[in-house]
């Protein structure tokens, strides 16, 4: 076989393997605002909503012993900007003589989107790159791409997440 066919082999079988560990993902990823329309000036809290199959886990921002945090890497419009992620408490998960702090189920990753207050009215296109690792005995990469909208206007008007956003955040 020659160099070439074997470099186009081996990508070949790296993203047949990437394609089936994305399809047979044990955890979903979706994006969610307490806001559907927010005035320039002001922060509004998105959800990145990450839910795992039963058995199944992603990690705190200290992950304990083993283990990776989940990541988020925004892609925002002009005047808007992500800060931190506000983590809500984990579980202490103990495994193979390892002591690591988890997510199980529905757990929801807070993080503060800051509109500058010369941002223009109109819709907006949120959207993130969420990289996480899911573990039940072994461990996998996972990742997902999430987006919503949202838009600058006058007046605040909530989102109909928003009540599940706040219940999110009475638990930071």
């Amino acid at each position: 076989m020659l160099p070439g066919q074997l470099a186009a082999l081996a990508l070949a079988i790296a993203l047949a393997a990437f394609a089936c560990s994305a399809a047979d993902s044990k955890t979903s990823a979706k994006l969610v605002l307490e806001a559907k329309v927010a005035r320039p000036g002001e922060t509004v809290l998105a959800g990145i909503v990450l839910e795992t199959a039963p058995g199944w886990h992603t990690y705190w921002r200290n992950p304990g012993e083993s283990g990776l945090a989940t990541t988020v890497e925004w892609v925002l419009p002009p005047g808007i900007s992500a800060g931190e992620i506000l983590w809500p408490p984990p579980e202490e998960h103990k495994a193979g003589g390892f002591t690591t702090y988890v997510y199980h189920g529905r757990t929801m990753l807070l993080v503060p989107l800051s509109i500058a207050s010369n941002t223009p009215a109109g819709p907006c296109e949120i959207r993130a790159r969420v990289d996480w690792l899911e573990c039940e005995e072994a461990c996998v990469p996972g990742q997902g791409e999430v987006t919503t909208r949202l838009i600058i206007g006058a007046e605040n008007e909530p989102s109909s997440e928003s009540a599940h956003v706040a219940l999110w955040k009475s638990r930071i």
